[in-house]
């Protein structure tokens, strides 16, 4: 299988009804089935797209691009998307991950060396930038974020945040159910 079936069957995962019933909040079971100016579909390519400057300049630089139009383009607020984003459930992305996981196993995509996956580990510190708010932040000013990686297709197996006072190790642990023997974690 090509790269191209794993998008195209990405982009029909992501526009379909399942998706769309996993993807939204508990709190908010009817998110994303009316048709808004940021739908479902757009929501987490600009999430995934990895977000790097204001939330406003990369709304309108990905809208842009949706238009393949060299001017920025405004289309959606900062509210707007702070509004999706809090309908989305914290374990679409997971979800969506395992899905592209499985999906990268099943083509060969992912690399193995006498017959195991290659799978690689990494923790680093980072320091979250919090300014004054009346809202309670989940954040704390220091965390781990830990990480295993797929080289060869190049995958997140998975990502978490941990205290700084846990170990690589603890760490690791936590994350055994990745590291099945079969190397293929259950897609939905």
């Amino acid at each position: 299988m090509s790269i191209h079936s794993l998008f195209t069957g990405l982009a029909a995962d992501l526009q379909s009804a399942g998706f769309r019933q996993l993807a939204a909040h508990p709190d908010h079971p009817t998110a994303f089935t009316r048709q808004r100016k940021l739908p479902l579909p757009a929501l987490v390519a600009l999430m995934l797209g990895g977000m790097r400057k204001s939330i406003q300049s990369d709304l309108d630089e990905f809208f842009a691009h949706l238009r393949q139009q060299a001017q920025l383009v405004h289309h959606v607020s900062e509210q707007a998307f702070a509004q999706a984003r809090a309908k989305l459930s914290l374990t679409a992305i997971p979800l969506l991950n395992d899905w592209v996981i499985g999906r990268a196993q099943q083509y060969g995509f992912v690399s193995r060396w006498h017959g195991l996956r290659l799978v690689a580990a990494d923790a680093s510190t980072v320091r979250f930038g919090l300014r004054a708010s009346h809202v309670v932040r989940a954040a704390l000013p220091d965390q781990i974020a830990f990480g295993l990686f797929l080289p060869g297709c190049e995958l997140m197996l998975c990502a978490s945040l941990h205290s700084v006072h846990e170990s690589e190790r603890q760490m690791l642990f936590g994350h055994l159910d990745r590291l099945s023997s079969s190397g293929f974690v259950a897609a939905r």
